[in-house]
C-alpha cells in the first residue's frame, strides 16, 4: 500500500511540475520529472534503498537547481535572497525527507539501515553530494569550451553517469 502511495505521489508531483513549467532550461522540469519517475518506479519495485536514495538525492538537487534557475530567470539573472541556491537545496532536502518520514517510508516498517542510518537517507545525502559535484564538473567543462557543451544534454548525462558510477562502487563495495 505504501509503495503505491509513493508511486502516485511522485506521479502527481512530476505531472504538476511538467504542467506548471513554461520554459525549458539546462535543469528543466522535464529532466526533473524523468529523475523523479525513475525514483518512483525503482522504489515501487523494491530496488535497494541505497540505490533509490542516490536517485532521490539526484532528483532533489536537480529540482533545486531547476527552481533556482527559474527564480533567476524571473528576476533578470539575480538572486532574490543571499545564498539562494544553498537555501533552496537545504529546503528541498528537508521538505522531501520530512515528507518521506511522515509517509512512513523512512524509518518505517521494512526500512533497512547502514551504520545506523536509514539507507534512503544515507543514499539521498550521497546522491546529493555526487549530483552537486556533477553540476560543478559540467560548469568546469563548459568553461574550458567557450561556455558551450561538448555534448547535447551534457549536464543530465554527467549526473546520470556519476550516479551510476556511485551505485556501481557501492555494489562492488558490498554495500548493496
Amino acid at each position: 500500500m505504501k509503495k503505491k502511495l509513493l508511486f502516485f505521489s511522485f506521479f502527481f508531483f512530476i505531472l504538476s511540475i511538467v504542467l506548471m513549467s513554461n520554459l525549458v532550461s539546462a535543469h528543466c522540469a522535464l529532466c526533473t520529472a524523468a529523475t523523479g519517475a525513475a525514483v518512483a518506479v525503482s522504489r515501487y519495485y523494491g530496488i535497494n534503498d541505497l540505490i533509490v536514495g542516490t536517485l532521490v538525492g539526484g532528483f532533489l538537487i536537480s529540482t533545486a537547481y531547476w527552481f533556482d534557475n527559474t527564480l533567476k530567470r524571473k528576476n533578470k539573472g539575480k538572486n532574490y535572497i543571499a545564498l539562494q541556491l544553498p537555501a533552496i537545496i537545504i529546503l528541498t532536502l528537508i521538505l522531501t525527507l520530512f515528507s518521506l518520514q511522515i509517509g512512513g517510508i523512512i524509518n518505517g516498517e521494512g526500512s533497512s539501515y547502514i551504520l545506523g542510518i536509514d539507507k534512503l537517507i544515507a543514499g539521498s545525502m550521497l546522491g546529493s553530494i555526487v549530483t552537486i559535484f556533477a553540476f560543478y564538473f559540467h560548469s568546469y567543462l563548459r568553461e574550458g569550451n567557450e561556455n558551450k557543451n561538448y555534448l547535447p544534454f551534457q549536464s543530465i548525462l554527467l549526473v546520470l553517469i556519476f550516479l551510476g558510477l556511485t551505485n556501481l562502487v557501492l555494489y562492488v563495495g558490498g554495500l548493496i
